[in-house]
Order: C-alpha cells, then sequence, then structure tokens
C-alpha cells in the first residue's frame, strides 16, 4: 500500500478525476469477479494502478488541446511563428487562434482578418485555415487570406504552390496568381491578378479595388491606427476607387492622394491624436 500511495502522490496534480465515479466503477467491477472480501481486496489492488493510469491517459490534456491567440492592433502587425515552422504575418484588426503544438492528422488555425501564410510543407500533415466564409487546406505553400467578419466580402489570393477552398457552395483549387473571391450572396469569383500587390501590405503597401468610401475608411483604420469621423451623408456614394502601392504611405500622402481621386473631399488629421475627419 505505500508503494501503491507513493504511486499516487507522484502524479500530476493538474489531472483531475472523479472520485465517486471512480469508486461507482470499481465497484461495479469488483462485485462482478468476487463476492469475497479478500478477492474484492485483491482486485481493488490490483486494477487501482490501471484505473488511474487510464484516467491519466484520458483526461490529460493533449498538447493540441492548449489553444493559443494572437491579436494585431489597429495600425500595427504582428509576426508568428507556429509549432511546424509555419510563417504568419497578422495585418491590424485581425486575430488568430492556434494550437500551442499541432497533433500528427491536421494543423489547423482559426483566422478572422486578414493574414499571410508561409506554410511550411508537410505532405502528411495538411495545414488548414478556417474562416467565417470558407475554410483553406494545403500541404505547403504562400497565400494571403483576407477575412474580417465584418466586411462585405473574404479573398484569397495564392502566391506560391496550391490550395484547396472548401466553402458551402463546394470545393475549387487555386492555382498561383488566382484570386478567390467570396461576396456576401455566397457567389465566387475567381480571376487572375498579381499576387505581390495583395501581399504587400505586409510591406505597408495596400491594394483598392472598386473601393468605396466605408471601404477606404476601413483601410485608414486599419493600415494607420486613425480614429475616423465621417461628417458627411450622401457626399460620397458613388466614389469607387482603384489604386495600389508596393511602398508604405504616410497617412498624409494617402489623403492627398485620395484628394486627386475624389473631388471636392476635405478632411482634417491630427497626428499626434490619432483622429481623422472626412466632410
Amino acid at each position: 500500500m505505500s508503494e501503491l500511495k507513493q504511486y499516487w502522490d507522484g502524479l500530476d496534480a493538474s489531472v483531475s478525476i472523479d472520485e465517486t465515479e471512480m469508486e461507482e466503477s470499481l465497484d461495479k467491477v469488483i462485485h462482478k469477479l468476487a463476492r469475497n472480501k479478500r478477492i474484492a481486496r485483491t482486485v481493488v489492488l490490483a486494477f487501482l494502478p490501471l484505473v488511474v493510469f487510464l484516467g491519466i491517459v484520458v483526461f490529460r490534456p493533449h498538447p493540441s488541446d492548449f489553444m493559443l491567440q494572437c491579436f494585431a492592433p489597429l495600425g500595427e502587425q504582428r509576426q508568428l511563428l507556429l509549432s511546424d515552422g509555419t510563417k504568419v504575418t497578422l495585418n491590424s484588426g485581425s486575430t488568430l487562434v492556434y494550437a500551442e503544438k499541432f497533433d500528427r492528422n491536421q494543423r489547423k488555425v482559426i483566422l478572422n482578418g486578414q493574414a499571410v501564410f508561409e506554410v511550411a510543407k508537410n505532405e502528411q500533415c495538411p495545414f488548414v485555415v478556417s474562416t467565417h466564409s470558407f475554410d483553406i487546406k494545403v500541404l505547403g505553400t504562400v497565400f494571403d487570406v483576407s477575412a474580417y467578419s465584418s466586411a462585405k466580402n473574404a479573398s484569397v489570393v495564392l502566391s506560391e504552390g496550391s490550395i484547396s477552398l472548401d466553402y458551402q457552395g463546394g470545393k475549387t483549387l487555386l492555382v498561383p496568381g488566382q484570386m478567390a473571391e467570396f461576396n456576401k450572396d455566397g457567389t465566387l469569383t475567381i480571376s487572375s491578378v498579381e499576387a505581390q500587390d495583395y501581399l504587400s501590405w505586409t510591406n505597408g503597401g495596400f491594394v483598392l479595388k472598386k473601393a468605396g468610401m466605408a471601404d477606404i475608411v476601413e483601410l485608414l483604420q486599419r493600415q494607420y491606427g486613425l480614429d475616423v469621423k465621417c461628417y458627411y451623408s450622401k457626399k460620397y456614394s458613388d466614389v469607387l476607387i482603384t489604386a495600389k502601392s508596393q511602398e508604405k504611405m504616410t497617412p498624409e500622402r494617402f489623403l492627398h492622394m485620395l484628394e486627386e481621386l475624389i473631388p471636392g473631399m476635405k478632411y482634417k488629421l491630427s497626428i499626434e491624436e490619432k483622429t481623422l475627419e472626412l466632410y
């Protein structure tokens, strides 16, 4: 019994086992195996270490059960190196949930926002990015995902390798240089693009494709961490801007560009207070 006590005392204190359930289970086993008290005692001593061991195996948390979360504040980016060697650049206003250590069968992360993934190749263990609109399954590749839950559209742009998209309407494959856009009505559009344009935000660049004023305001908030206040009604209702930059722009330069593209645009910018008023 002293050895059994030492064995029990040496167990991980973080493992919780319901003693009542264990006693009930043991009683059932004991009564089925023997009615004699001496036999019952022998059975208890023989089976208790096994029951304890099984309890540890069943209830001990698996490394993949420990989930971590990374959030990139507005105006900032975050870079992560996952346990499998995958590199992730997280855009501002984005959240990534991932396992501290992936299991052997699947590497899965959950994304709300935008990120560039450089997935470490492992043909035996797929890498899955899950968003509110679709799931992306890869073995090893480089791609950009933009899937903010607050945005009307979501997109995937493939730079290298290949990826499989699983969405409500079915499945499809992408090849490098293709972009899949998921609209709010559930439709999917695939087009050819310059992939590096859509990955340029990691260096401070941007892409605006027929962007309305709401899209532009959202970019200003994310890219520069500005608190944007809009004091207009339907003044910019017809605005659709297409523009891109491979390099980082200052807020002043970005707004000057908008002034040239949007006739009559007025604004007041305070860099110190990180505020922008649009009129």
